[in-house]
């Protein structure tokens, strides 16, 4: 166990507040973007030189740290910034701090990067110098775009986009006994144990014998699941020693931002205009809000009839992958007031459950909010279910198109494994497994791995996380 570095894939508190401010969000994907970008189009064995502009005391600590993570050091002079040396690439983005699977690309188009870059740009007459422009660096000057980081006005404004709060309680530090040599088996394995079809594991090294990693859950409240399963059988020496693999928080002590919900609110009344503009420059979600922590098996009727007397649109109702298939509904209103009216309503109890009313997130396509149960388009059709549909299976929409190696995830799923073996029983007992399932049939499945327990109200340390889970790791919302 004390071979698990868990610290190596944390980041520093004030990256994680940066990250859920736009502003300040925005400049550090636009400096890990401009860096991945030359690492990727020198290599990793040769100095890179990376020049920005002059930037504001904030901007700078910011660029530190963000260079830190890449191992290039940074130096400041009168007229600009540079960041050099031999850079590698860290085996988590910073998108990959915002639970929910946000696409690099949703996230920028949510900050109005509609088009990124996908070269860098170099200076003339030189083969490894570059100056920094994936973004325009010019606000950056001084610490305007950082005023929202001293108070929770910032935090709202990330919210109010559809976007989490930066954190690291969906990551998993995980360590294989038997090394990476047999690796398959592996991973085979934790599939089996965690029930997910398929889930984002990265290893930390690109050698043979590499055993440890991280896993990126979806979510807060996937990951606690993992834990408390693992918690529960880790007690048990037989069972402990028939898994392959240990597994641990990333960072549990490191504090990270939160938004009480009356703040939310308030925030909302005051600056309500801001949602509209947001609306304004990204109408994907225009007058969307997403409805989350439903009661078991609720259906899309069940949730409308929470909004009656609003002017409804389009809603349909999703599956997560997850061995519990919570569900969640998207309903989009017919106008700014409806919606607003509609936000209000969040935290309202029903079947014991308080709902999470928010702000859809920016996916780029429907297809992005999980496995269709039922939707109703805006005409008077009936309800329409997939089986009504032409049957494609939804597909992922590609990330940020940038060189291989500036993204080192790797996705696994059961088809892409060997055929696997029976898991050997400890002294007796048959472990709980869950067969494995092609991608296409996991709408399909409905029983969970473990009967599913009630889930208390969330809070907005993230927006999946749950009040079980910060009690757990109290430091995180305090």
């Amino acid at each position: 166990m004390d071979n698990l570095r868990r610290d190596e894939y944390a980041i520093d508190a004030l990256e994680l507040k940066a990250l859920s401010v736009p502003s300040a969000l925005l400049f550090l994907l636009g400096v890990e973007c401009d860096a991945a970008l030359c690492i990727a189009t020198v290599g990793t064995k040769r100095k890179v030189s990376l020049k920005f502009p002059l930037l504001g005391e904030q901007a700078r600590k910011l660029l530190e740290l963000c260079g830190a993570r890449l191992n290039l050091k940074c130096v400041h002079s009168d007229a600009f910034s540079t960041l050099e040396g031999v850079g590698t690439l860290p085996v988590l983005r910073y998108v990959d701090f915002l639970p929910g699977q946000l696409h690099m690309d949703e996230v920028l188009a949510s900050l109005g990067i509609s088009k990124p870059r996908t070269q860098p740009t170099a200076v003339s007459g030189s083969a490894n110098t570059f100056t920094a422009s994936f973004i325009d660096y010019a606000p950056y000057v001084n610490d305007d775009p950082f005023v929202d980081l001293s108070n929770g006005q910032g935090f709202c404004m990330t919210l109010e986009r559809g976007v989490s709060l930066a954190t690291h309680s969906h990551l998993i530090a995980i360590r294989f006994k038997s090394g990476k040599g047999n690796s398959s088996e592996n991973i085979r394995q934790f599939q089996r144990y965690c029930g997910w079809n398929t889930f984002d594991l990265r290893f930390d090294d690109e050698g043979p014998k590499c055993a440890t990693g991280v896993v990126v859950m979806p979510s807060v409240q996937d990951a606690m699941d993992l834990f408390e399963k693992y918690e529960d059988e880790d007690s048990d020496d037989d069972d402990a020693d028939a898994l392959k693999f240990s597994i641990r928080p990333v960072a549990p002590l490191v504090a990270v931002p939160f938004v009480e919900d009356a703040q939310l609110r308030k925030f909302r009344q005051s600056h309500w205009s801001y949602v509209l503009d947001f609306w304004n420059t990204f109408p994907k979600t225009r007058h969307c809000v997403m409805v989350s922590n439903l009661y078991e098996k609720a259906t899309l009727p069940e949730v409308i009839k929470l909004f009656e007397g609003l002017s409804i649109t389009d809603s349909a109702l999703v599956e997560d992958a997850s061995p519990f298939r919570r569900r969640r509904a998207f309903v989009t209103f017919s106008d700014d007031s409806t919606c607003r009216e509609a936000l209000g309503m969040d935290g309202k109890n029903t079947h014991g459950k308080a709902l999470r009313i928010q702000a859809a997130p920016p996916f780029v396509d429907a297809s992005r909010r999980g496995a269709l149960v039922r939707s109703r388009s805006p005409s008077p059709s009936p309800l329409i279910t997939p089986a009504m549909k032409s049957g494609r299976s939804p597909s992922p929409i590609p990330d940020l198109a940038l060189p291989a190696a500036v993204s080192p995830a790797q996705k696994f799923s059961s088809t892409e494994l060997p055929p696997a073996k029976p898991l050997a029983a400890a002294k007796g007992k048959t472990p709980k497994v869950s067969p494995a399932m092609p991608p296409a049939q996991a709408s399909a499945q409905k029983t969970p791995l473990v009967s599913p327990q009630p889930t208390p109200p969330a809070c907005h340390c993230c927006s999946s996380c749950t009040r079980k889970a910060c009690r757990r790791q109290r430091k995180h919302c305090t």
